[in-house]
């Protein structure tokens, strides 16, 4: 016996007797006609949606107008009778339209198996091609369309703007660095897609697990390190943590009068929600990443802060057209930003260029295979060492947070911050008189 579609026509009914009992309740009912499982019933629902939209009532006689020759294929007027008929309350409706979703996302889910199971069997598929499919039709089936907001009248936003205004709180977090959160206009949000870009050494993954250090206070975080591996992450993690030079972890050099140290930094990162996912670029896709932070989400019910170090190695780096598919990748990942309402940090290359020049200062078009990264970034931030270039320097153990880009306040600004690349940390510059 042929397994049967998941479905609930008891709570498809409920919906629709309910409606026609109070016609304002079609406006807790976020779905799509073609989420119900009864032909009959998509049809009403769309003639419904149809009647509200224009402002008319919905009962059986506008109901059988609105029809028309479909009318017949319902069921007739009997069945609007019925639905009329039903004696059901609407403060629960909004429950009734979740199971509905619910059991149409299972079949489409159900859908794309069979189509997958299909085309695995196909040997002109190649593997990649049936892999990246695979990934792609997967993550669309399992995530809750749900979150599109659709149009709203801009008075539904004034009411929770009003209270955050009174309430008087920022809601940037801020990086402790205190004038590069005044360029940021109080620190670092959600919805943000966040570009940190440099030459090798500058800093960039330490200035990242930076910021996932301190967001990961709040919420859980997920690094995915495409270059290094998880071990190596979390040597650099602990290694800050415990205040001992990077190299000690490296190279196993500890002794027992850093076994305190080592205890209790590990307890601390042990405390923290920090996720790691070490896979090679060249085996990570969109909806990859996408997938992999959902189930962060769905486990805590939010994210903290996604971080990708670093943006050119995702994807195939023999790609015909690497800028165009790196642009592919900056917009989602900032639309990854907007969908779970965290700051997404991306570590960005900067091209050899700035090796030539006498000022060795990055500036935005530096950035390897830019593309669409400077118009979807909401924050770029170039990383300068000076002292690497110039063993003279006065501005020795000074890291320059070079703001390129900046939604939220002035551009072309530089912030700077004590850096200790030994051990990793980062600490407010001494000379900021704030």
């Amino acid at each position: 016996m042929a397994n049967i579609p998941p479905h609930n026509i008891e709570a498809e009914e409920a919906i629709l007797g309910g409606i026609v009992n109070d016609n304002a309740a079609i406006s807790k009912v976020n779905l799509d006609p073609s989420e119900f499982y009864v032909p009959a019933h998509q049809k009403i629902f769309r003639a419904m949606v149809e009647l509200s939209n224009s402002s008319l009532p919905i009962d059986f006689l506008t109901l059988s107008d609105s029809l028309g020759d479909q009318l017949t294929a319902i069921g007739g007027v009997p069945k609007l009778v019925t639905l009329a008929s039903l004696t059901v309350g609407t403060a629960n409706i909004d429950r009734y339209a979740a199971i509905v979703h619910q059991k149409w996302q299972r079949r489409k889910l159900i859908s794309v198996c069979q189509e997958l199971i299909s085309d695995a069997y196909d040997p002109a598929i190649e593997w990649d091609d049936l892999r990246t499919k695979a990934e792609g039709d997967l993550t669309t089936a399992i995530t809750d369309q749900t979150t599109t907001k659709g149009l709203v009248h801009i008075s539904e936003f004034m009411p929770r703007i009003w209270r955050e205004l009174e309430e008087g709180v920022n809601p940037a977090t801020p990086t402790g660095l205190r004038y590069f959160d005044q360029c940021l206009g109080g620190g670092l949000r959600g919805g943000e897609l966040i570009v940190v870009a440099g030459r090798p050494s500058m800093g960039k993954t330490f200035v990242a697990q930076f910021f996932a250090r301190l967001l990961a206070e709040k919420a859980p975080i997920a690094l995915f390190s495409l270059e290094m591996s998880a071990e190596s992450i979390v040597k650099r993690f602990w290694a800050t943590e415990a205040g001992l030079p990077q190299t000690w972890l490296t190279t196993n050099s500890i002794s027992a009068e850093h076994i305190q140290n080592l205890t209790q930094g590990c307890a601390n990162l042990s405390s923290l929600p920090i996720y790691i996912d070490d896979t090679p670029g060249d085996l990570v896709s969109v909806p990859y990443l996408q997938s992999e932070c959902h189930k962060i989400y769905r486990q805590h019910q939010k994210l903290g802060c996604v971080v990708v170090d670093y943006l050119q190695l995702i994807g195939d780096q023999g790609s015909g057209n690497r800028v165009n598919e790196l642009g592919r990748y900056s917009s989602a990942l900032k639309s990854l930003s907007k969908t779970f309402d965290c700051p997404v940090i991306a570590l960005s290359q900067l091209s050899r260029g700035v090796e030539s020049r006498n000022d060795k200062r990055p500036i935005m078009s530096d950035i390897r295979q830019s593309g669409a990264i400077e118009q979807d970034a909401d924050i770029i931030v170039m990383l300068y060492r000076d002292e690497y270039y110039n063993s003279e320097t006065t501005d020795q153990g000074v890291l320059e947070l070079i703001i390129a880009k900046n939604r939220h306040g002035n551009a072309g600004v530089t912030a700077k911050a004590e850096f200790d690349p030994t051990v990793g940390t980062i600490t407010n510059y001494v000379s900021y008189a704030l």
